[in-house]
């Protein structure tokens, strides 16, 4: 197997190592997405618009849990990322046995929550009558491979800890084509529909998990899976759920408020509803590709801060926010200009696609915002502040959005109404962070500094006595 390089995150140059780190995390979460959007268009072409809205209706549902256990799994990449900063393999190698441990027993909890439950919270949804038989059966064969697809997600989220980005990205193309073909095998060839689409994703995940799994047994690094340390450490966990908890949290809100939003936007009918899917679908490509910097200011300075290189820090975050702003902008803009030539790709519905050019125009534009924002979130998560990230996100990201679709929405019910109010959001989320972030980095540096003249004075005590 191709041996991956892995970013050194503490020596070197910064701005070179971040970009290294970056590109295949961006291009892993681009790849995620066009790899889901043969779902939805391989149903746009040979099943039906129906077949499109009903696995479009499961979205926020799916990532709900999805972006929990995701960001979950933040708390790994912080603890590893940490401990190596600090050179003690054997803590890293308990957080990285116990999270896998957990990942396993709680992804099968949800399949069987899911098995049983799918229907009813659908409905709570207000998920259209017409697909949701179709949609019911989408979810709950998705569900089954939940196990797996959480044994990927906190295997990738180590490898992102050691600075190994590379494989992740590897693994992803291949379980990303073995998707596409059976997507096309389970459809055309077998006539199976929405539940083929599933088990295309079941297949393509467990794929995936094999080899990331395999890496990390066999790795010569520090953060090396051992067979023995495969159960729960009482401490490790503890400190797993108290980072991972709050971020999982938070990662969630944005897929709760999405769950609730969906319920006012369900009432637009089935064809906003596979407008609004195949729109996301583009947009989601800026905000993944995105997430490349955020995920490199979580694990660079998780290491850092572990190692206390305080002013590495803020050159990383500096960086961050640069590169974020200027791909963002650039990125929605060629997304808009395109927006009627790409969403033409996925269906030939002229009423789909205006709805689809009416989301972009607003969400792939100013997706940017949200990179910002997740930037001075992960910023506190490495600080080992989750819970400030979290409540923060619960007040701008959740309860905001629900003031506003329940009080500005009525008011001039229109889709445009329905998307503004998140680009606004992101924006005052990302200030409310920044405020409190940036001088708390700067605390921690200060009191690094002064601890550092201290022992200077110490060491040069003996001196003067002797002298």
């Amino acid at each position: 197997m191709v041996k991956a390089r892995r970013v050194n995150m503490i020596n070197g140059p910064i701005l070179k190592n971040l970009i290294i780190f970056s590109l295949p995390v961006m291009a892993l979460n681009v790849l995620q997405i066009i790899f889901h959007a043969t779902d939805i268009a391989v149903l746009g072409i040979y099943s039906s618009d129906r077949a499109v809205a009903a696995v479009g209706a499961t979205t926020a549902l799916v990532n709900l849990f999805i972006n929990f256990f995701t960001g979950f799994s933040t708390g790994t990449n912080v603890l590893v990322a940490r401990a190596i900063g600090e050179k003690d393999a054997e803590k890293a190698q308990k957080f990285i046995g116990t999270s896998m441990f957990c990942s396993v027993f709680v992804g099968m909890f949800l399949s069987i929550i899911m098995l049983i439950g799918a229907r009813y919270f659908l409905t709570w949804m207000n998920c259209p009558d017409n697909i949701l038989d179709m949609a019911t059966l989408y979810i709950r064969v998705y569900f089954l491979g939940m196990p797996l697809i959480l044994l990927y997600n906190f295997s990738a989220a180590i490898m992102r800890a050691v600075g190994d980005t590379m494989r992740p990205l590897y693994f992803l193309i291949i379980g990303g084509v073995a998707n596409v073909l059976l997507n096309i095998f389970f459809v055309c060839v077998l006539n199976v529909h929405v539940a083929g689409v599933a088990v295309a994703t079941i297949i393509s995940k467990t794929i995936t998990a094999f080899l990331s799994i395999r890496v990390l047994l066999k790795n010569d690094t520090i953060a090396k899976l051992k067979k023995e340390n495969l159960k729960f450490y009482k401490q490790e966990i503890k400190e797993i759920v108290y980072l991972g908890l709050p971020a999982g949290i938070q990662t969630s809100l944005f897929s709760l408020s999405n769950v609730v939003f969906s319920s006012t936007f369900n009432k637009f009918g089935d064809i906003a509803i596979s407008g609004n899917t195949i729109g996301k679908e583009f947009d989601s490509i800026i905000s993944n590709a995105l997430a490349g910097f955020n995920s490199a200011t979580l694990s660079f300075s998780s290491q850092n801060l572990g190692a206390k290189n305080y002013k590495r820090v803020w050159k990383i975050v500096g960086y961050s926010l640069l590169f974020s702003t200027g791909l963002g902008l650039f990125m929605g803009i060629i997304v808009y200009a395109f927006s009627k030539e790409l969403c033409g790709l996925m269906t030939d519905s002229m009423e789909v696609i205006s709805v689809a050019q009416r989301r972009l125009s607003i969400m792939a534009t100013t997706h940017f915002l949200s990179s910002i924002m997740a930037i001075f979130s992960n910023l506190l998560k490495a600080m080992k502040k989750p819970i400030l990230s979290m409540v923060g996100s619960i007040f701008f990201t959740l309860i905001l959005r629900l003031v506003w679709i329940y009080t500005i929405f009525p008011l001039n019910p229109t889709l445009e109404t329905y998307y503004i109010i998140y680009p606004i959001t992101w924006a005052l989320c990302a200030i409310a962070f920044a405020i409190v972030g940036l001088p708390m980095l700067a605390s921690l540096e200060k009191k690094h500094k002064k601890e550092l003249e201290v022992n200077d004075e110490n060491l040069q005590q003996p001196n003067k006595v002797a002298g």
